[in-house]
């Protein structure tokens, strides 16, 4: 385990029940009990406060008269933001002066030959939204008491209730979901939430207001065999959120990297990323290799929604779990990106998952309250993210690397025989997985 062993129970998140969820139909609202006590109300710690046009600059290391941060603000006349989540990474935030223009800031700072890179923050954002006719009459076996399980069939078919009597997970492995932030007061999520993190002013407490979120928090490790909504890839796993996108699921990319930073420096073993930009940001890739080199993160992420071999980020980037979705009849989604650097695939379309209890920007385009099917590889990142969590909580000392590599072995071969870009090493099954660690 990375960075839980020892924290205090004021970490720990749990909130009553505000709503009768399901009623109408006279299922059990009740919540399982929090493991430990809970905590304060407020669940989330905010970012720092910076100016709306900034700059993300890293500094080479050295010895010369720009390598202290006050030589640097002297030479370009600027303040930088101090501290900030992204000092871990070597990275300062620049806000632009309104006396200047920032892109000849940028210019000026990109020319110094003691910077490696000066940008100003790209553009982030979830997968093009997938409607593809979901059709709920598929059904799997239903084997936990959770009423909806009967239309999960992405955890029958990757084996899930099988790989459970190996193990369920444990509350000290924790999935980071980096995203349009949770309904904190949902009864299937309420119990399983760490202290979270926001960049987004709007959202401060880091409430979902969008439902994408929400949705993956509960593929991930919603609570199980609770009477309530649905079962989780992770039974036990705690829930960490961070919210980086906007009611609109847009976002930036300085600020996905500054959830990644903060996710590792605060816990996480697994961090759940699905979103994307087809830029190979820097500093993106400088937060997913902190995470994974310096806090022995799994970073998972999503391929991406456009049908074809393009580049997603940070799918792309060296180590990560590239995740590609599937239907129930195991073939590739039509909607599914496909490429070399797949690493596999799992249920991306159908899946019923928590939805938030309020109104949000997804209940526009028809989506329900409380719980809904979503299609994309943004659900299939999820189910791996989960499963990466079991992996964990065999051996939390586990690499990312040999993480993956479990995940990639115990999969079940699709397409064409051995890896190929349009399955990667195939569907994942959580059974064989956790089984060929024994």
């Amino acid at each position: 385990m990375t960075g839980l062993t020892g924290r205090s129970a004021s970490r720990w998140v749990a909130f009553s029940l505000t709503t009768a969820l399901l009623g109408a139909c006279g299922l059990s609202t009740t919540p399982t009990s929090p493991r430990l006590s809970p905590a304060s109300p407020e669940p989330v710690q905010q970012a720092s406060v910076r100016q709306a046009t900034h700059l993300v600059v890293k500094r080479k290391t050295g010895s010369g008269a720009d390598s202290t941060r006050l030589a640097f603000e002297q030479k370009y006349r600027v303040t930088l933001v101090i501290p900030h989540v992204l000092d871990a990474i070597g990275v300062d935030v620049v806000p632009v002066p309104a006396t200047m223009d920032a892109a000849d800031l940028l210019a000026r700072m990109s020319a110094d030959e003691g910077i490696e890179y000066a940008r100003l923050p790209g553009k982030v954002s979830l997968p093009r939204l997938v409607r593809n006719g979901t059709d709920l009459s598929v059904k799997s076996g239903k084997g936990t008491s959770d009423p909806l399980r009967n239309l999960q069939y992405g955890l029958t078919k990757v084996d899930a209730e099988a790989a459970w009597k190996i193990t369920p997970g444990n509350g000290q492995v924790a999935i980071a979901i980096i995203d349009t932030g949770v309904d904190f007061n949902h009864p299937d999520l309420k119990g399983k939430l760490l202290t979270g993190f926001s960049t987004i002013a709007a959202q401060p407490s880091g409430k979902d207001d969008h439902g994408h979120g929400t949705h993956c928090a509960g593929i991930a490790a919603a609570v199980t065999d609770n009477a309530v909504g649905v079962a989780g890839m992770a039974p036990k796993a705690m829930l960490m959120p961070v919210k980086v996108l906007d009611a609109s699921g847009n976002g930036a990319d300085d600020d996905v990297a500054t959830g990644i930073v903060w996710a590792a420096d605060n816990g996480a073993d697994v961090i759940s990323l699905s979103l994307g930009t087809d830029q190979a940001d820097p500093l993106m890739k400088d937060a997913v290799a902190y995470a994974q080199a310096r806090r022995n993160c799994v970073i998972v992420a999503a391929m991406g929604n456009d049908g074809a071999s393009v580049a997603s980020y940070p799918a792309k980037f060296a180590g990560v779990i590239a995740v590609g979705a599937t239907d129930a009849q195991d073939r590739l989604a039509s909607y599914s990106n496909f490429g070399s650097w797949m690493s596999v695939v799992a249920p991306g379309t159908g899946i019923v998952s928590t939805f938030p209890t309020y109104a949000v920007t997804l209940n526009q385009s028809g989506y329900s309250k409380d719980y809904a099917s979503l299609d994309g590889t943004s659900m299939a990142a999820p189910f791996v993210a989960g499963l990466a969590a079991l992996v964990k909580s065999q051996g939390t000392r586990q690499t990312p690397a040999q993480v993956k590599a479990a995940i990639t072995k115990g999969a079940d071969d699709l397409g064409v025989k051995g890896f190929d870009d349009r399955f990667g090493f195939g569907r994942i099954n959580a059974r064989k997985t956790l089984s060929s660690l024994k």
